[in-house]
């Protein structure tokens, strides 16, 4: 289904700039992927993608495959109580189109 691929992730980043306030542990910052990952998939599920489909997608884009390779996470505060929030409650139609919050935006920082 669209939703899934429609779905803009903006906690992705490719080539971040060096910036952050988070998490600085690596063990964190992969828990803290693997949550936002499992986060975005079950709304796309919600929305009526696959949830497994829409989880594997999610993490080849965001984590480039394994939330190993993200290092640390811009402000963990900010995506757990701000953009969780967010994603969780937004409409199909928002999630559909790529709406997203600025909370969600740039926080799985990985190398370049």
């Amino acid at each position: 289904m669209k939703v899934a691929a429609a779905l803009v992730l903006a906690t992705a980043c490719v080539g971040c700039s060096s910036w952050n306030t988070g998490s600085g542990d690596v063990f964190e910052a992969e828990k803290t992927c693997l949550d936002t990952i499992e986060v975005f998939a079950r709304a796309a599920e919600r929305c009526g993608a696959e949830y497994r489909a829409s989880y594997d997608r999610l993490l080849k884009r965001d984590a480039n495959g394994d939330c190993k390779n993200v290092r640390t996470i811009r402000d963990e505060t900010e995506l757990r109580q701000t953009c969780f929030a967010f994603v969780q409650t937004q409409s199909c139609d928002d999630l559909t189109s790529g709406v997203t919050d600025a909370s969600c935006a740039r926080q799985l920082q990985r190398p370049p």
